[in-house]
């Protein structure tokens, strides 16, 4: 059986506790986005649960095999591309090979916090809306 030669330095393990916090800020806010949606739609759930669970399917998989308007949707609209795909290709030393900035793996918890912060903006913005039925 073959082994990874991963050499974690301090920069991999910095990487490493840095896209914890960040994926676990990332599918927070989807879930946080998911909660927001059922103010207006009683049907939302499905559609989250494509980009929660269907996420944690898409991570399975490197980005590179997703046609374009995919990839972008993963790192610009629902960044989970940011969870473990550049973390990971920065830590298997893939990033000059695909020509990645290793800035993109370093920078999940800014996106985390920044997606997080948007879901929560959504959030507040349902519940300031928010018309009880009554019923």
């Amino acid at each position: 059986m073959r082994h990874l030669e991963i050499v974690l330095s301090i920069s991999g393990i910095l990487l490493l506790i840095s896209s914890i916090l960040g994926g676990t800020l990332i599918f927070s806010s989807i879930f946080i986005l998911q909660a927001t949606l059922s103010f207006w739609s009683v049907q939302s759930l499905e559609i989250v649960n494509s980009f929660s669970y269907g996420g944690v399917e898409l991570a399975s998989y490197p980005l590179s095999i997703y046609p374009r308007v995919f990839r972008e949707i993963f790192v610009f609209i629902i960044p989970i591309a940011f969870v473990n795909y550049f973390p990971g290709i920065f830590l298997l030393e893939k990033n000059k090979t695909l020509n990645i900035s290793p800035v993109f793996s370093f920078i999940s918890p800014i996106v985390g916090l920044l997606f997080f912060f948007i879901a929560y903006k959504l959030w507040m913005m349902g519940v300031r809306y928010y018309k009880s039925t009554g019923s």
